[in-house]
């Protein structure tokens, strides 16, 4: 759509930072290609479902790398007593993983994450940087456990 550089080279000419809100046409273009990338994700389904839980896994697209961590917030709003997870492929099979815990409870996706290599994050939202294929199914164990049926 449009590369950072040159993103940077239209918000320059704006000495004011509102006049570049109001009046740059490329802002609208951008808003309809977010629009239609959340779009593309609601029309995924779960490719898990339990209880308080949800995970996506993305397909391997450039509008999937740009759209999983807003995705996730709009799955958590929502489904604000369900926590969830979105995957997305990475290098070598590997899996980007963004972790939302239910907004009625948002706790508890720190912990989760960094029981993964390159995992962290805050306690309503965290993520993994490269999650193994083989250890894709200790995951959603370990997501199941952290948010049981019936827990506040």
């Amino acid at each position: 759509m449009i590369r950072p550089a040159d993103l940077y080279a239209i918000m320059r000419r704006y000495h004011d930072p509102l006049r570049f809100v109001a009046d740059e046409p490329i802002l609208g273009k951008l808003r309809q290609r977010a629009n239609a990338d959340l779009e593309a994700a609601a029309a995924v389904e779960p490719a898990f479902a339990r209880g308080r839980v949800e995970v996506y896994r993305l397909p391997d697209a450039p509008w999937s790398r740009r759209v999983a961590s807003s995705f996730a917030n709009a799955l958590a709003n929502r489904a604000p007593e369900r926590a969830h997870a979105v995957l997305v492929p990475v290098r070598q099979g590997d899996w980007w993983v963004s972790v939302r815990a239910p907004l009625a409870a948002p706790r508890g996706a720190d912990r989760l994450c960094r029981q993964f290599p390159h995992g962290g994050g805050r306690a309503a939202a965290a993520g993994i940087n490269g999650l193994a294929p083989a250890r894709l199914s200790e995951f959603i164990d370990a997501l199941a456990a952290a948010y049981p049926e019936g827990a506040p």
